[in-house]
C-alpha cells in the first residue's frame, strides 16, 4: 500500500512539474460510427515496434535535457519529507487514475477544406474532479487532464495553473460558483464526451459575483490566458459584470495596456452561453479591456450565445478605447446581443471595434433594447467603427435600433471599411442608423461589395421578434443557395426576402440610409461590383434618406454629401416595391440609388432594351440601356438623307424618347426619330396611372434649368443635336376651394402636385400636403400657359434656394390663391416669367424677374430682389430688399416695404402703407401721391432733394408738424412719414372689441390738437338696432382721460356698445365739430372677432381670447335667431351649447324679505338692447326701489310696479342683486333678491317647448358666454 502511495505521489509530482506531456495521455482514434472502435494502447504500440528503440514522439530530441525530463527519466530521491509532501499533494490535486481510458470529442478546423472536423480521442490518465473536495480553493495544474464523472460543485474560485484540460462526462454537471481563473500564461481546454441521442452533454456551469473578475478567464487588471472550447456545454454568467463572462477581467482606463484582455478565446464546437449583466463583454474583454492582439476571438463551430449589458455580446467591454484585436467567425451558429450601448459583435459603449471577419456559419448580431445602442456588428455607442469588417460567407443578420446594422454605433461614424464578397447578409437599423454605415448622427463607411446577397435597410423593424428572425432565416436559406449561382432564381428569392422585410416594416421619418450615413449624417464612398444588393430607406415622401448615400433629416446644404457611388459593369439598378421591380436607365443608375425608396443592384440579363451609339464613321454599337454593356457592333445603315437609321450618324437625325406610365405606374419607354431643324409633331398620350390624368409633356433641359412643358400634337423644331426625352406628367384631380380676389370662397377641381411633377401646364393646381423638393435632383418647375396655384391652409411648398419657377411661354402667368387662413407657404429660389399675381398665401423668393405684369392683391409676398415690368398693388403685403422697376408701378392699397427702389418709369402711390428706405427715381413725370383711407401712410427715407413729387386729387397730407399738398420736392418729405389730412386732422388708427364683459367696439383715433382741445367736437356713432339705427354722441372732452400712448403718440379711445343681436351689423363712426365733418368709418364686432380668430397664432393674447370671442359670437348668433335678424347673420355653433342644462346653471330663485302687502310677481331678462333685468311687484302703496350704487329705473303698467337694472355686463350676470323696497309714507320696508341667471335657469327648467327653442338656445349661449368671460 505504501508503494502504491509512493507511485501515486511520483505520478502526481511528475504531472505538476510537467514531466509527462499531455499528449501521452490522449491518442486520436478513427470515427467508426456505430462499429466497435479499436483502441491502440501503449502496449500494442510496443508490440508492433518489436525491439525498436524509436521514441513515440518523432519530434522529440533525445539529447534535449528538457526532453529527457519530459520523458520521466530524471531521478527523484524519495525521503520521508518528500513522501509527506507528495501525500499532501495527492490530497489537494487528486489521485491520478490509470484504471480505464475516457473518450472525448475533439474538434479542429481544416484550413484547406474551410470546415470543422470532429474526432474522437482517448484520455488514458486523468484526475477525477470529484476527488478534489469543494470547501477550499482548487488549483488545476499544468499538463493534467481532469474528468467530471459526476455532479461536482466548487464553492471557491477554481484556478487554472498552466495548460489544463477538462472532459465533461455526459449527463453530469460541473458547477463553479465563483468562476474559473485562467491567468495570463495558462490555457484551459474544455471537451465533452461523445454522446448518443439519449444523452446530454456534460455541462460546465460557472458564475461569479466578483465585480472585476471574468467568470471564466482573467482576474482584475490582469490579462487572461487562452480558453479553448471543443465540445460539451459551457454556461458562464457574470452577475456583477465588470469582467467578461468568458474572457478578460476588468482592465484599467488606459488605451495602451492589455490588462483585462484575453490572449485568445477559441470555440470549435459545443454549446456555449455567456451572459454578462453589467459592463464587461459576454465573450471578450472586461470593462476598459479590449481584445488581445495575440489571437483574438475565433469561432469555428458550435452553438454560441453571448449577451452583455453595456459591453459587446462578443468583443470588448465598456469604454475599451484601445485598438481591439480581431474577431473571426468561420462557422457555427452565433447569436450575440449587446444591450444599452454595446454592439452585438464588436465594441462596448464608447468602444471601437477591431477587425471582424466572417466566412461561414449563421450569425445573428443585435445591438438594441435601448435609446443609445451599439451597432449590430461594429462599434459601440459614441465610438467610431475603426476596424475593418469583412464578410465572405455564411448567413449574417445584423440589426440595431439607433446604431447601424453593420458599422458604427449610435452617435458615431465610420473610420474603417466594410467589405462583403459572399454570403447572405441582412443589415438593418430600426431608428435612425444606416443599414450598413454610420449610426444615428454618424457618417457612413467606405463600403465595397463584390459578391453575396446583401440587404441593407433603415426602417422600423421589430428586431426582438424571434419568429421574424426564424422566418427571415427560411427566406435567406433559399436565397443563399440561389445566390451562389447568381442566376434569376437568386434574384427572385431576393425580392421575396425584401417583400418579407416590407411587411415587417413601417414608415418612420427618423431614418438613415440603407448604405451610407445615419440620420442627419453624410454618406461615404460605395463600390458595388458583384453579388445582389438591395438597399432601402424610409418610404415616406418627405424623407431625404437615400438607399445609398446620406441619411435623412436636416444637413447643412454646404456640407451635405452622398459620397461617391461606383457600380460595376454589367450590373443594373432596379426600383423595387414589394415583389415589383423595374430597371432604370444606365445613365440614371446612381440617381436612382439617391432618389428611390428601395433599389436592387444585380447582374443584368436584359437583351430587349438598348441604345445605339456611333463608334466611328463606319460603324455603331448597341449598348444595354440598363447596365451599359456593349451588346453588338455593326456597320451604319444610311437612308435617303444620308443618315444612319440606327444611330443617327450624319448629325441631322435626332433620337426621340417618350417616357410614360401604365395603369399600375410602371414606366414605359418608346423611341422615334426626327431630323434637325425640321418640323416635328409631339405625340399624344393615353390614360394615366392610379386615377391620375395626363397634363402635358416635360422636356428636360441639359443645362440644368427646369426644362419646358409641351402639349400633345404641338409642332416644334428641334434645333439641338441631342437625345430628346419627353416625359409624361400626370396629376390627380381633387375637389378643393380658394379665396378669390374679392375675398369670396370659391370651389374648383384642381390637380394635386407632388414630387413626381416637374412641370405645370394651364389650369388649376393645389398642394394636398407639405411638399419639400429642395433635396430632389430637379431644378424646379417649368410652367406653360395660365397656371393657378392654390396654397392650402397650414401647408408648405419648399423648393429651396437653388430651385426655379420659370416659363417657356410669353403669355404665361402664375396666379397664387390662398384659403381661409391664407397661411399656406411657397418658398422658391428664383421666379422668372412673364406675369405674376398673388391673392393669398405666403410666398418667399430669392430672385424675381418678370417681364410682364406683377399684381399683389392679397397675401404676403417676400423676395430679396425683384425686377418687374408693370407693377400694381391693391392689397396684401409686399416686402423686398431691392426693387428694380422696368415699367410703371402703382400702389393703391396693402403694405409696400422696400429697402431700395430704382425706376425711371412712373411711380404712383395712391393708398396703403408705403415705406421705402432709399429711392432713386429718374422718371419724366413727378412721383404721384394720394390717399384713399385715413389709415394710409407714406415714408421715403433717402430721396434726392430735387426729386419732383405731386399730391394728386387735391388731397392733403400731414407729417405731424405741418400739412403738405400740391407740388413737393424730396427735401420736403425726406425721412418723414406722411399721413392723410381730412381737414379736421383726425384719422382712425385701429379698433379692438371690448372683452370686459360688455359687447362693443373701441375706436382708436389720432386727433389734431385743435380737435383734441375743442369743447364742441364729438364722435357720432350710428348704431344698428334691429332693422333701424340710432345715434350716440361721445364728446372729445369726455374722453381726454381715456387715451393710450403707442410709439410716443397719444391716441383717443371712443367706445360704442351694441346689443348681442347687432354684433354682425356695422357701427359707423364720424368726428364732427360744428359744420366740419371727418371721414365716416365703419366696423362691426364680428369683423374684429373674425380677424382675431384668424390671427390667433400671431400673438399669445389673441390665442387666449379666442374661446371668449367664439362664445360671444355664438351668443350673438342665437340672439339674432331669437329676434328674427336676417341681415349680417352670424353662423351659430350648436355643439358649443348642446350640453348646457338647468342643472349646470343651478340658480333657482332664493326669495326675499317682502313686507306685508307687497307681492313679487316675477322677473324678465331683456336681451334686445343692453342686458336688462326687470322685477315685477304688486302693492297698494307707491313703492320706491334702490340697489346700492346702481341706478334702478321705476315704471308702472298693467297693475305692476317695475324695478329695472339696465346694462348689466356679462361678467356680472351670475351675481345676486338685492332691490331694497320702501314706500313714500314709510309704511313699507323690505327687499327682494334675484339673479339674472335665475331667469335662464327657469327657462331651461320648464317643460320642453314652454318657451320655445330659440329662447332656450339664447339662454344657453348667454350662460356659456358668461363662463368664458370669467375664464378670461
Amino acid at each position: 500500500m505504501k508503494n502504491k502511495k509512493i507511485l501515486a505521489m511520483l505520478l502526481t509530482l511528475a504531472m505538476i512539474a510537467g514531466s509527462i506531456p499531455a499528449q501521452v495521455f490522449a491518442e486520436e482514434i478513427a470515427d467508426y460510427g456505430d462499429q466497435e472502435v479499436p483502441v491502440e494502447t501503449e502496449e500494442t504500440v510496443e508490440e508492433t515496434q518489436g525491439d525498436s528503440t524509436q521514441e513515440t514522439d518523432p519530434e522529440e530530441d533525445p539529447d534535449d535535457p528538457a526532453a529527457e525530463e519530459a520523458d520521466g527519466s530524471a531521478e527523484t530521491e524519495l525521503t520521508e519529507e518528500t513522501e509527506a509532501e507528495a501525500e499532501d499533494s495527492a490530497d489537494l490535486y487528486g489521485d491520478l487514475n490509470t484504471q480505464g481510458s475516457i473518450m472525448y470529442e475533439d474538434v479542429y478546423y481544416d484550413d484547406v477544406a474551410n470546415e470543422t472536423v470532429k474526432a474522437f480521442r482517448e484520455c488514458k490518465q486523468y484526475i477525477l474532479l470529484s476527488s478534489l473536495g469543494n470547501d477550499e480553493s482548487v488549483t488545476l495544474t499544468n499538463g493534467n487532464w481532469y474528468i467530471c464523472d459526476r455532479n461536482v460543485t466548487f464553492n471557491e474560485r477554481v484556478v487554472i495553473a498552466g495548460t489544463v484540460s477538462i472532459i465533461l462526462i455526459n449527463n453530469y454537471k460541473l458547477t463553479c460558483k465563483d468562476g474559473i481563473n485562467v491567468g495570463e500564461y495558462s490555457t484551459l481546454n474544455i471537451y465533452g464526451e461523445p454522446r448518443n441521442l439519449e444523452e446530454t452533454w456534460g455541462t460546465l456551469y460557472a458564475e461569479t459575483n466578483l465585480k472585476e473578475y471574468a467568470t471564466i478567464g482573467g482576474a482584475s487588471e490582469e490579462p487572461a490566458g487562452e480558453i479553448n472550447i471543443y465540445s460539451g456545454i459551457v454556461h458562464a454568467i457574470s452577475f456583477a459584470g465588470q469582467g467578461a463572462a468568458i474572457g478578460g477581467g476588468m482592465g484599467e482606463y488606459d488605451e495602451t495596456n492589455g490588462k483585462g484582455a484575453p490572449k485568445a478565446v477559441n470555440i470549435y464546437g459545443g454549446e456555449v452561453t455567456a451572459e454578462n449583466n453589467n459592463t464587461g463583454a459576454g465573450i471578450g474583454g472586461g470593462k476598459y479591456a479590449y481584445i488581445s492582439w495575440d489571437d483574438g476571438i475565433n469561432i469555428y463551430g458550435g452553438n454560441v450565445k453571448a449577451t452583455a449589458n453595456h459591453g459587446a455580446g462578443i468583443g470588448s467591454g465598456q469604454e475599451a478605447t484601445g485598438n481591439n484585436g480581431s474577431i473571426n467567425i468561420y462557422g457555427g451558429t452565433v447569436t450575440a446581443t449587446g444591450q444599452n450601448g454595446g454592439a452585438g459583435i464588436g465594441g462596448g459603449v464608447k468602444g471601437s471595434n477591431g477587425e471582424i471577419y466572417i466566412c461561414g456559419g449563421t450569425v445573428k448580431a443585435i445591438g438594441v433594447l435601448s435609446q443609445s445602442s451599439g451597432a449590430g456588428i461594429g462599434s459601440g455607442h459614441e465610438a467610431p467603427q475603426k476596424g475593418d469588417i469583412y464578410i465572405e460567407g455564411g448567413f449574417v443578420y445584423a440589426v440595431s435600433d439607433q446604431g447601424a446594422g453593420i458599422g458604427a454605433g449610435c452617435s458615431a461614424g465610420c473610420e474603417g471599411t466594410v467589405g462583403i464578397d459572399g454570403g447572405v447578409v441582412l443589415a438593418c437599423s430600426t431608428e435612425g442608423g444606416a443599414g450598413i454605415g454610420g449610426g444615428k448622427n454618424g457618417a457612413g463607411a467606405q463600403v465595397t461589395i463584390g459578391g453575396g446577397a446583401v440587404q441593407a435597410i433603415s426602417r422600423i423593424y421589430d428586431a426582438s421578434e424571434e419568429s421574424a428572425f426564424d422566418k427571415w432565416s427560411e427566406y435567406a436559406t433559399s436565397a443563399y443557395a440561389g445566390a451562389h449561382e447568381m442566376g434569376d432564381d437568386a434574384a427572385y428569392l431576393f425580392i421575396e426576402l425584401f417583400a418579407f422585410i416590407y411587411d415587417c416594416s413601417s414608415d418612420y421619418n427618423v431614418c438613415g440610409a440603407g448604405i451610407g450615413g445615419g440620420f442627419e449624417a453624410n454618406g461615404n464612398d460605395v463600390v458595388i461590383t458583384g453579388g445582389i444588393v438591395s438597399a432601402s430607406a424610409s418610404f415616406m415622401a418627405n424623407n431625404s434618406a437615400r438607399p445609398i448615400g446620406r441619411g435623412g433629416g436636416e444637413i447643412d446644404e454646404d456640407e451635405v454629401s452622398d459620397g461617391n457611388l461606383e457600380i460595376g459593369d454589367e450590373r443594373c439598378v432596379m426600383r423595387v416595391a414589394g415583389t415589383l421591380k423595374e430597371p432604370v436607365e444606365y445613365m440614371n443608375r446612381v440617381k436612382a440609388c439617391r432618389e428611390e425608396a428601395c433599389v436592387e443592384i444585380a447582374p443584368c440579363n436584359n437583351t430587349d432594351f438598348y441604345k445605339c451609339e456611333r463608334v466611328d464613321d463606319e460603324s455603331h454599337k448597341y449598348i444595354c440601356s440598363y447596365c451599359g454593356e456593349i451588346l453588338d457592333t455593326e456597320q451604319h445603315v444610311f437612308d435617303d438623307h444620308n443618315n444612319c437609321t440606327r444611330c443617327g450618324e450624319g448629325a441631322t437625325q435626332l433620337r426621340i424618347m417618350y417616357i410614360t406610365q401604365d395603369l399600375q405606374g410602371n414606366r414605359q419607354y418608346e423611341y422615334s426619330s426626327a431630323y434637325l431643324n425640321e418640323d416635328y409633331t409631339i405625340r399624344s398620350c393615353g390614360s394615366g396611372p392610379n386615377g391620375k390624368v395626363f397634363i402635358g409633356w416635360h422636356l428636360g433641359d441639359p443645362n440644368g434649368d427646369p426644362g419646358k412643358m409641351y402639349y400633345p400634337e404641338e409642332t416644334i423644331k428641334l434645333k439641338d443635336s441631342r437625345v430628346y426625352g419627353f416625359e409624361a406628367v400626370y396629376c390627380k384631380p381633387v375637389n378643393t376651394y380658394y379665396i378669390d380676389e374679392n375675398g369670396t370662397r370659391q370651389g374648383t377641381v384642381a390637380m394635386a402636385i407632388d414630387s413626381d411633377v416637374p412641370g405645370l401646364t394651364e389650369g388649376w393646381y393645389v398642394l394636398e400636403s407639405d411638399l419639400d423638393i429642395k433635396g430632389l435632383n430637379i431644378s424646379g418647375y417649368s410652367m406653360r400657359g395660365k397656371v393657378k396655384l392654390i396654397l392650402p391652409d397650414d401647408t408648405e411648398f419648399v423648393m429651396g434656394p437653388l430651385k426655379k419657377l420659370c416659363t417657356n411661354d410669353s403669355e404665361q402667368s402664375l396666379i397664387i390663391y390662398g384659403q381661409t387662413k391664407s397661411n399656406g407657404k411657397l418658398s422658391v429660389g428664383e421666379l422668372s416669367g412673364y406675369s405674376y399675381t398673388q391673392y393669398g398665401g405666403i410666398t418667399d423668393f430669392s430672385v424675381v424677374n418678370l417681364k410682364g405684369t406683377t399684381l399683389i392683391g392679397g397675401g404676403e409676398f417676400t423676395c430679396d430682389r425683384i425686377t418687374a415690368g408693370l407693377f400694381g398693388q391693391n392689397g396684401g403685403s409686399f416686402l423686398s430688399d431691392t426693387f428694380n422697376g422696368q415699367g410703371t408701378a402703382y400702389v393703391r392699397g396693402g403694405k409696400f416695404t422696400c429697402d431700395s427702389l430704382t425706376t425711371d418709369m412712373g411711380l404712383y402711390i395712391w393708398g396703403g402703407n408705403t415705406d421705402i428706405s432709399s429711392i432713386s427715381y429718374s422718371g419724366i413725370l413727378p412721383i404721384s401721391l394720394s390717399w384713399t383711407d385715413m389709415s394710409d401712410s407714406i415714408r421715403f427715407g433717402d430721396i434726392a432733394a430735387d426729386c419732383s413729387l405731386m399730391i394728386a386729387d387735391g388731397k392733403t397730407f400731414t407729417d405731424g408738424a405741418k400739412t403738405v399738398t400740391g407740388e413737393l420736392t424730396g427735401s420736403d418729405i425726406a425721412g418723414k412719414t406722411l399721413i392723410p389730412y381730412d381737414g379736421l386732422g383726425v384719422r382712425l388708427v385701429g379698433h379692438r372689441v371690448s372683452l370686459e364683459g360688455d359687447i362693443g367696439v373701441w375706436f382708436y383715433m389720432d386727433l389734431d390738437s385743435s380737435i383734441a382741445g375743442s369743447e364742441s367736437a364729438f364722435m357720432r356713432f350710428t348704431v344698428p338696432e334691429g332693422d333701424k339705427t340710432t345715434t350716440k354722441d361721445v364728446f372729445v372732452k369726455d374722453v381726454k382721460n381715456n387715451t393710450e400712448t403707442i410709439g410716443g403718440r397719444t391716441y383717443y379711445m371712443f367706445k360704442c356698445n351694441v346689443a348681442a343681436k347687432d354684433m354682425g351689423a356695422p357701427i359707423k363712426a364720424q368726428i364732427i365739430d360744428g359744420s366740419r365733418k371727418g371721414i365716416e368709418y365703419s366696423y362691426s364686432v364680428s369683423d374684429y372677432a373674425a380677424y382675431l380668430i384668424e390671427h390667433a397664432s400671431d400673438k399669445e393674447e389673441y390665442a387666449k381670447a379666442v374661446p371668449l370671442v367664439r362664445a360671444m359670437l355664438n351668443y350673438g348668433a342665437y340672439a339674432q335667431r331669437y329676434f328674427g335678424i336676417t341681415e349680417n347673420v352670424i353662423d351659430a355653433d350648436p355643439e358649443a351649447i348642446a350640453s348646457v342644462t338647468a342643472a349646470d346653471i343651478n340658480k333657482p330663485y332664493q326669495g326675499g324679505v317682502l313686507p306685508s302687502g307687497v307681492t313679487f310677481a316675477g322677473a324678465s331678462l331683456s336681451m334686445k338692447g343692453e342686458l336688462t333685468m326687470s322685477l315685477y311687484l304688486k302693492s297698494d302703496a307707491t313703492l320706491r326701489f334702490a340697489c346700492g350704487d346702481m341706478t334702478v329705473d321705476r315704471s308702472e303698467g298693467s297693475g305692476y310696479q317695475v324695478a329695472r337694472l339696465r346694462d348689466i355686463p356679462a361678467a356680472l350676470i351670475g351675481e345676486d342683486y338685492t332691490i331694497d323696497i320702501t314706500s313714500d309714507d314709510g309704511s313699507v320696508t323690505g327687499s327682494v333678491t334675484y339673479n339674472p341667471l335665475t331667469y335662464c335657469y327657469n327657462v331651461l327648467s320648464a317643460e320642453s317647448g314652454t318657451y320655445g327653442s330659440d329662447l332656450e338656445n339664447v339662454c344657453k349661449a348667454l350662460y356659456v358666454y358668461y363662463g368664458e368671460v370669467l375664464n378670461y
